[in-house]
């Protein structure tokens, strides 16, 4: 799924759709806004949840979506809306993850994720893949805020003060703790690959 009806000119910053929206309620300018980090909320939502459907993944992005319409006019400009973002949609993840757990539904597939739309050649396709797959094979078997760390810092590129907010944990904490997930996801990495798996 991708949110449609985004604006024909994405040139405007976060801060300029925000104030826009709050003034008009424009749901194009609410689209162009959320799509900007449709990706990074799915890889929030899989460093979570490694195992989840595509169905449940939709599900929270589209619960994610809802309360920050709602949200959003209330929004104040002087706050990081990536890190709001990112913390809203973790919250609605364990939400979810909570009920799903109640209804005995919660799916432990491994995601498969593909490549992104600009890998064009079957060579490169396939090479992203395989890459990614040891990848999450790997994260897969990382403790959920270990995942979450690294997906954060590694993937998204976080600030240590931001993925702190996200997390409500000092940045001390957040700093030692990516860094044993690190030194985690590497001994588990070397296991995969010694026993031939990856």
């Amino acid at each position: 799924m991708e949110i449609q009806a985004a604006l024909s000119d994405d040139t405007l910053s976060d801060e300029a759709c925000i104030e826009r929206f709050k003034k008009t309620r424009e749901e194009a300018v609410f689209n162009c806004l959320l799509n900007r980090y449709i990706k990074s909320i799915r890889r929030i939502i899989y460093s979570i949840v490694p195992g989840i459907t595509e169905e449940d993944s939709e599900d929270i992005i589209q619960e994610t979506a809802l309360a920050l319409y709602k949200a959003l006019p209330d929004f104040s400009i002087r706050s990081s809306f990536s890190t709001y973002l990112y913390r809203l949609c973790r919250n609605k993840t364990v939400d979810h993850i909570r009920k799903k757990q109640k209804e005995r539904r919660l799916s432990r597939r491994i995601l498969q994720n593909t490549p992104d739309e600009t890998i064009n050649t079957p060579e490169m396709i396939t090479e992203k893949k395989e890459t990614w797959n040891k990848v999450t094979e790997t994260l897969s078997r990382l403790p959920e805020i270990e995942r979450t760390l690294i997906i954060l810092k590694d993937v998204e590129h976080r600030k240590l003060e931001e993925i702190s907010s996200i997390m409500k944990k000092p940045v001390g904490t957040v700093k030692s703790r990516l860094h044993r997930a690190r030194i985690h996801a590497a001994e588990i990495f070397k296991e995969e690959k010694e026993a031939g798996r990856i």
